[in-house]
């Protein structure tokens, strides 16, 4: 059986995508994986046959990004078709209807909510885009095979549209090479990674870092220039020398920063998007053996809640963030017990070898 991971949206490199699936896939199948790039090239990636088509200029002509991977998909030769989002569910489908590859359908988000969270919409539509992804995935997952998802949310909402054969492989971290690293020469009381935007959290973890004099670093991608623009200036008028936007790093950077750190944020705000979802950034801080603070969402909560690894507070209420930092600073040995007490759980249950298997019973059944 070979094997064909194809995106329209991700760059090939993508942790889930390349880094966990990919990687591991390759060990029992010839792997293929398409994805869109700034230019086209093809090239062997650890063992992984990588061809990239060109990306479109805008957003607006994604469609052309899409007719290119399903150029691109028509020449590859494989029995199985994964696929990561609505439009390159599409593509795959259409692989099937014309050369009956079998369709794998990974769901990692609630592409209709994320969709409708782009400020490319505004926001009148927001509610129909929302609907129509919906429909639109709705129509073709009786096409698929099977379906992959990365949480009990996401596999509750494939049965509900009817399909039998929906598996769950959480998007878990690697712990072989979270354990390679070692932690940075640069300290930081407090670190976050991801998104840098309001509902994020940003402004709340940087009123927090100067109300309690800790070193602040955030570690990652601007998630739109207006965003950028407003919290750069928000930083410039309150003259704030211990928050440091460091943007995005390479995986090995980001560990590092993480295991020099002393506290870690997850200040997701409300979102039909993020409410039940459990964020794999604030498992990699468990695997790296740091207390978190993190909001007081259902998905986040029960993590951080049963593995008692951190505290969860409301992320628009930057006094119960101030409390909990304090606490967490002045009380180093209950810092530690939790650092520990989430390093202990990701080991046990949160960790890539667990979803991997899972991954492999689902390929393995369509190779029968």
């Amino acid at each position: 059986m070979k094997v064909c991971l194809l995106t329209t949206v991700h760059q090939y490199n993508d942790q889930r995508i390349f880094f966990k699936e990919a990687r591991s896939l390759v060990k029992q199948f010839p792997v293929t994986l398409i994805a869109p790039d700034e230019s086209g090239w093809s090239k062997t990636v650890d063992d992984v046959s990588v061809v990239t088509v060109k990306r479109a200029s805008s957003k607006l002509l994604h469609f052309v990004t899409v007719w290119r991977v399903f150029v691109a998909g028509l020449r590859i030769d494989c029995s199985v078709v994964h696929c990561h989002e609505p439009s390159s569910l599409l593509v795959s489908v259409l692989l099937k209807a014309l050369q009956g590859k079998q369709v794998v359908y990974d769901s990692h988000e609630h592409y209709g909510s994320l969709l409708a969270s782009d400020p490319l919409f505004p926001q009148p539509i927001k509610g129909f885009i929302r609907t129509a992804t919906d429909i639109f995935e709705r129509l073709l997952i009786p096409f698929v095979d099977a379906v992959i998802t990365v949480d009990e949310d996401l596999a509750g909402k494939y049965r509900h549209f009817g399909h039998k054969n929906v598996s769950i492989v959480a998007n878990y971290p690697q712990l072989d090479i979270f354990d390679s690293i070692p932690a940075s020469d640069h300290g930081w009381d407090l670190v976050y990674v991801g998104g840098i935007s309001n509902e994020r959290g940003i402004f709340q973890m940087i009123e927090a870092a100067e109300r309690t004099n800790c070193s602040l670093a955030c570690i990652g991608h601007y998630v739109n220039l207006q965003n950028e623009e407003t919290i750069k200036k928000y930083i410039q008028e309150r003259g704030c020398s211990n928050v440091h936007i460091i943007g995005w790093r390479p995986q090995p950077d980001v560990i590092s920063a993480i295991k020099s750190s002393k506290i870690c944020f997850s200040l997701l705000h409300p979102s039909p998007v993020w409410d039940t979802a459990v964020p794999v950034k604030l498992l990699e801080y468990m695997s790296c053996g740091k207390p978190v603070i993190a909001s007081d969402l259902p998905g986040i909560s029960s993590v951080v809640e049963s593995a008692e690894c951190g505290l969860t507070v409301n992320p628009s209420d930057v006094d119960s963030i101030v409390t909990a930092v304090q606490y967490l600073m002045e009380n180093p040995q209950a810092a530690t017990a939790m650092a520990e007490n989430g390093r202990r759980i990701t080991k046990m249950k949160y960790n890539w070898s667990v979803a991997e298997g899972v991954l492999y019973d689902v390929m393995g059944s369509l190779a029968h």
